[in-house]
């Protein structure tokens, strides 16, 4: 009998514990809190007309754009007549573009659900790398007039879909876009059979991209409006955690998570994010408060105190959602960096062709070719600048001028080209190419 009594308490003490935790969970998100003052989180939309709108523009170009199948950039780059026929065959594609680009906003509709995200992102990435080999095929065969077209046009492509985002991931599609026409800018600046009128021409086209703009604030405005989405969709059981955990849907995992998760305990954690980043977004690296994301996202999915907590499920679809934020707030430093080197790059092939030499200083730059020096978005002094070594850098994420050193701060970068110069010990630009 007295056997029996134990074996019966060892079976239903961990019942009753398991019981207990239900009931504490339960109990402490048995209340929400007051919903936060989230108005300077808002997006701005304009009352804008379709043909007013570069976005219908880009669609119709999307739609025209030809490919060929099973075909790398790089295949087709290295194929004469296959780089021929992909320029050729988008002219249609092309024209639209540059229609869509004569326009200064491009607005989507703000996302309504999770099940859909910017389905028009692949197609614009699509026709932005068929624009590059069009740059490409025009360069090859000396057509530099055109091939600065197709550049610009590039730029501003990115430029546009990046500065009228409404969530971070058309952001980051619309910045790659945007470094695909850096780049082709960059490589057209290296190129000796460019004149010194195309060369002032890129240069003043270019300064209009000048300083980093209110684009990644933007973005990180429209991702607070698409949490509260996420968090509406859990509540009313459109959509559970498990969706966002990549896991196999639970039946009593999903009822039991909808009764724990607090809307706007929930908003408050994406508020106070989203928030933070926008404020940072907008400071130079060195500037930047870090530690206020590292206590933003210090839960951890394996802590159980996380779920001892008020509003479990919240914290966890925060943690599994927010971005990584060093790296988007590097990303965005980068960008700059990119733009204002390409410039200055330009800048300093347009002063070697008309005095056969290049600048002391990017000071001599001033005011004939460039507004002012631009200035390093790691650190906030001017851009650093090598004549000896042909360079132009900024110091990057570890805020130490290592000279212009490209040796990567990782082992794993150790070979690679130089498209990864960003995880160098500083962030280098070559006026020439190697």
């Amino acid at each position: 009998m007295r056997k029996t009594k134990i074996l019966l308490w060892v079976l239903l003490t961990p019942v009753c514990l398991l019981l207990a935790l239900v009931a504490y969970v339960m109990l402490v998100n048995a209340f929400d809190v007051k919903p936060p003052d989230a108005s300077d989180l808002v997006v701005a939309r304009l009352n804008l007309e379709d043909a007013d709108n570069a976005y219908t523009h880009f669609l119709k170009a999307a739609d025209h754009t030809y490919w060929p199948t099973n075909s790398s950039a790089t295949e087709i780059r290295e194929d004469q007549a296959l780089l021929a026929t992909v320029a050729q065959s988008n002219h249609a594609a092309f024209v639209l573009l540059k229609q869509g680009v004569e326009y200064d906003v491009y607005q989507t509709a703000m996302p309504t659900t999770t099940s859909v995200l910017v389905p028009h992102i692949q197609p614009f990435l699509t026709l932005g790398r068929a624009l590059v080999l069009k740059c490409s095929y025009e360069l090859n065969i000396g057509q530099f007039d055109a091939a600065i077209e197709s550049a610009l046009v590039l730029t501003r492509f990115g430029w546009l879909m990046a500065d009228g985002n409404s969530t971070l991931i058309e952001y980051l599609v619309g910045v790659s876009i945007y470094g695909m026409g850096l780049t082709r800018c960059e490589k057209l600046s290296q190129d000796d059979r460019m004149t010194v009128a195309q060369l002032r021409r890129l240069g003043h086209e270019l300064g209009q991209y000048a300083g980093r703009g209110q684009a990644l604030r933007r973005a990180f405005f429209g991702e607070y409006q698409f949490t509260l989405v996420a968090t509406e969709e859990l509540q009313t059981g459109n959509s559970c955690i498990e969706d966002f955990m990549n896991i196999k849907r639970h039946r009593v995992l999903s009822f039991i998570g909808r009764r724990v998760l607090h809307e706007n305990r929930t908003a408050h954690l994406y508020s106070d994010f989203y928030r933070t980043m926008a404020k940072n977004s907008l400071l130079v690296y060195a500037d930047m408060d870090l530690a206020d994301f590292t206590s933003l996202k210090s839960d951890r999915l394996s802590n159980i105190g996380l779920l001892l907590r008020p509003n479990p499920v919240g914290r966890i679809l925060f943690v599994i959602t927010v971005p990584s934020m060093e790296s988007t707030l590097s990303h965005v430093c980068y960008t700059e960096m990119h733009a204002s080197a390409v410039r200055v790059l330009v800048a300093c092939h347009a002063y070697k062709r008309e005095r056969g030499e290049l600048p002391e200083t990017l000071d001599q730059l001033v005011p004939a070719y460039l507004d002012a020096v631009p200035r390093d978005p790691y650190d906030g002094k001017p851009m650093r600048y090598s004549k000896s070594k042909a360079i132009i850098y900024a110091v990057g994420v570890d805020l130490v001028d290592s000279n212009g050193s490209i040796k990567p701060t990782n082992p794993k970068f150790e070979g690679l080209t130089r498209e990864w110069h960003m995880h160098g010990e500083d962030i280098v630009f070559e006026l020439y190419p190697k």
